[in-house]
């Protein structure tokens, strides 16, 4: 049987139609939305922000200082050092009028009830906290000065000539006298005083 006979003209308008008609059809197709986008336009605003990760600061239920918490360190009131020896026992220690007590250091660590401008010599002088202790070690370690125990003296005390050291708890107490002459005159003296302020720390 003889094929028909295809005119090349005709052939080549088929073939134009064709892409005619597939090209008008895909103009007219929407396109579908993705599946992306199906998922985050049904996941409603909040629910999409309670899938964020947390954040990594403080929890909101912490405290906003943590500091605050933790027990305050105990301190001890500073000892007032012109509180620990009246007017009257530094003159009984020393023999001789002294001037009124004068306090050094901010809160003051330091006081001294100073010689008279006239007459005889004395002054008493007693330092409380680390610089008594600085004033111990000193003589102890670097000077060798000799020391011998005072007992009964806080828990513990020691003298050397012309002072008396002791520790009451964690406070260190100097006392010193100046005298110009044999400090074994006036040591028992000076040693009974010590235990005196022993008693007000």
């Amino acid at each position: 049987m003889a094929r028909p006979l295809i005119r090349p003209g005709t052939a080549l308008a088929a073939a134009v139609l064709t892409l005619f008609v597939a090209a008008c059809g895909a103009a007219n197709v929407t396109p579908s939305p993705s599946l992306g986008a199906l998922v985050a336009s049904s996941v409603s605003p909040s629910a999409a922000a309670s899938d964020q990760p947390a954040s990594t600061d403080a929890p909101t239920d912490a405290p906003a200082d943590t500091a605050t918490d933790a027990p305050a360190e105990a301190t001890s009131s500073p000892v007032d050092p012109c509180s620990l020896i009246t007017v009257a026992e530094a003159n009984a220690v020393t023999g001789v009028k002294t001037l009124p007590p004068e306090a050094a250091g901010d809160p003051p660590t330091r006081c001294v009830w100073a010689t008279p401008t006239s007459g005889a010599v004395g002054q008493v002088e007693i330092d409380v906290g680390d610089g008594a202790k600085k004033t111990y070690d000193l003589d102890l370690t670097v000077l060798k000065h000799t020391f011998t125990p005072v007992p009964g003296l806080g828990d513990e005390g020691y003298a050397e000539d012309g002072t008396v050291f002791f520790r009451k708890g964690d406070t260190w107490v100097a006392i010193h006298i100046v005298r110009l002459d044999d400090s074994k005159l006036w040591m028992p003296k000076l040693k009974s005083l010590a235990k005196t302020v022993a008693d007000r720390i």
